[in-house]
């Protein structure tokens, strides 16, 4: 039976099915709908001679809280607690006399509990997400200027995918993606502007990028950040980028990356 103390909800059977209930509730399922869920998916409990009555439990005090508590389940649970049924079944499982008053006096409780109409139904709460990465590869290029980085990506320990991205001191850029766990895959730079990158023939690419243009102003050391640029449009010179203070030009760095891709 597996109970733990004398309360309602001291037993695992109570709360298997109470914390499935609001599993459901919480990702925004109709109680009645759980309801059926329940019954269907915890079904030798509730025909279980010694659990049953605590499923019935925990069922209506979950039933009770979401405003949806059905007749036939409130039924069941007088007909548990006012003919004895479960301090007949506590006394078979070896209770003394004490423990069942105190059982007796805590299902007097809960049912008047039940007669009375909730307010209003409890909130639904939202799951929390726990969202991981995991580095792979982290490769800086021969000029230290750029790093490319492989990652797995997992949300609540279930993976999601993998990506490869550029990272640059101010900026990133994804080159490539992939539903494939567990497959081989490496990279090694040839020179500061071509990456090779080995990998299985089975990965299926969701998007993979042969180049990856990159461009970013150089910004002189004025000692206060950020820099407020200001743009000018002129119909000789198009957009001119201008500097506070005195002024001037902008040093402007771009560069084109190649990727190749070679299947081991």
């Amino acid at each position: 039976m597996g109970t733990w103390k004398i309360s309602i909800q001291s037993n695992d059977t109570f709360q298997d099915i109470y914390t499935s209930f609001f599993d459901h509730y919480n990702k925004g399922v109709n109680p009645e709908k759980i309801s059926e869920l329940i019954l269907n998916d915890f079904k030798q409990s509730f025909e279980d001679t010694e659990d049953g009555n605590n499923a019935y439990f925990a069922l209506a005090l979950a039933q009770w809280e979401t405003k949806s508590l059905n007749s036939k389940i409130i039924e069941k649970v007088k007909t548990i607690i006012q003919t004895g049924e479960d301090i007949r079944n506590w006394e078979s499982l070896g209770a003394d006399k004490a423990t069942l008053k105190k059982r007796e006096k805590i299902l007097t409780t809960f049912l008047a509990k039940l007669n009375l109409e909730k307010s209003k139904p409890k909130r639904r709460t939202k799951s929390k997400i726990d969202f991981q990465v995991i580095k792979l590869i982290d490769l800086r290029s021969p000029d230290g200027k750029k790093t490319f980085c492989l990652s797995e990506s997992f949300r609540n320990g279930v993976y999601v995918h993998t990506q490869g991205t550029f990272y640059w001191k101010s900026s990133g850029s994804s080159i490539l993606n992939y539903n494939n766990q567990n497959r081989n895959i490496r990279a090694k730079w040839l020179d500061h502007l071509t990456l090779e990158i080995t990998h299985d023939k089975e990965i299926v690419f969701g998007r993979k990028d042969k180049t990856c243009f990159h461009g970013e102003f150089i910004f002189p050391d004025m000692g206060v950040e950020p820099i407020e640029i200001k743009t000018k449009l002129t119909a000789e010179k198009g957009i001119e980028f201008i500097l506070p203070g005195n002024g001037g030009k902008i040093p402007y760095h771009s560069e084109e990356i190649k990727i190749n891709y070679i299947l081991i």
